[in-house]
């Protein structure tokens, strides 16, 4: 999924893509500190050690589910990115092979292997198959 990512913002020169060792400081109060399996910063906003926390929110936020994230800890990340100002969240589940896209707290649309994902304004056009996140 990164990859291909990845190689979409250097293809544009869009910006930045990270994985998680890079950490994004959401709030201040209480601290906040969430580190998103990929993360795509615009190149506008670029400016931060990607070694580092950075004081900003991703404009894109991926998280990879797995067998040990519960439901609840999912929802209060999305929360957490969205309301910091994440304008993409994307939840990927491997097994099911779905991506779970929120653009707001009432715009969430789930996508399966067979649906079109694309990168809205976050991403101008990006598009590709949701099965082809998960390698094929």
């Amino acid at each position: 999924m990164g990859s291909i990512l990845l190689r979409f913002v250097d293809e544009h020169a869009l910006g930045k893509v990270v994985g998680t060792e890079a950490g994004f400081i959401l709030f201040d109060e209480p601290p906040t500190v969430r580190a998103p399996d990929i993360a795509f910063v615009r190149e506008e906003r670029l400016g931060f050690d990607p070694k580092r926390f950075a004081p900003m929110t991703p404009d894109l936020a991926v998280a990879i589910l797995s067998p040990s994230n519960t439901v609840s800890e999912i929802q209060h990340k999305v929360l957490d990115y969205l309301d910091a100002g994440a304008r993409l969240v994307w939840v990927a589940e491997p097994g099911s092979r779905t991506v779970t896209v929120y653009q707001s707290r009432n715009a969430i649309q789930l996508l399966t292997a067979d649906d079109e994902i694309d990168g809205g304004n976050v991403l101008p056009g990006f598009r590709c198959k949701v099965s082809e996140l998960f390698g094929g």
